[in-house]
């Protein structure tokens, strides 16, 4: 069961989210109760991949100072609230870092946020620790694992640069989740239907 928490106050710092009808949005269910929600974003113009390998090794442990939105001068923000201001509400390394205490393959991340908090509040709430399975330039995978089963759930972002006339124009970014354990045999689907809702 996933831990109660507080949501941050209200956060206004002067854009809007991207529309969702830009971003592809399919969820996949199999039979034995697992599923895999998948989102593409065709074009993110102007990043790179090595912008966002920067980010996800930065992203826990940084703070931005906004002193041109109102009511935020001087003011440290986390970066993970910036990401998405409604729904996140913190995200902390542990364990195995790299140089200057980056996220790396083996550390841990515990992340707290509430899905569409806007809509449905903490009907949907996220509150768990995963560990990183990998951090490099084309992607980032992160998780839990059951004993002997393995993986109850996958995280696994992808990253490409969209060359155009030999210049970066943007990145392709894929994400996927996966919740639920494979196989198809009368303890996988049990623990899905645990695991899931289902």
């Amino acid at each position: 069961m996933t831990a109660p928490f507080e949501m941050p106050p209200a956060r206004d710092f002067g854009w809007t989210l991207k529309a969702t009808p830009s971003t592809g949005f399919e969820i996949v269910k199999r039979a034995n109760g697992q599923f895999c929600v998948v989102l593409n974003h065709s074009l993110l113009r102007g990043v790179t991949s090595e912008m966002l390998h920067w980010w996800f090794q930065s992203f826990a442990n940084l703070t931005v100072t906004l002193d041109d939105t109102p009511g935020y001068e001087g003011v440290a923000v986390p970066a993970y609230l910036l990401w998405h201001p409604s729904d996140h509400c913190s995200a902390t390394l542990s364990g195995d870092l790299g140089p200057g205490d980056a996220a790396r393959a083996g550390a841990k991340i515990h992340i707290r946020e509430a899905m569409q908090f806007a809509t449905y509040g903490l009907k949907y709430p996220v509150n768990t620790a995963l560990q990183i399975f990998y951090c490099a330039r084309d992607g980032w995978a992160m998780g839990k694992s059951v004993p002997i089963l393995g993986k109850a759930m996958c995280l696994r972002i992808s990253f490409k640069d969209v060359v155009k006339d030999g210049r970066t124009v943007g990145v392709h970014y894929h994400y996927e989740v996966v919740i639920g354990v494979d196989g198809d045999n009368p303890i996988a689907r049990a623990l899905n239907r645990k695991i899931t809702g289902n």
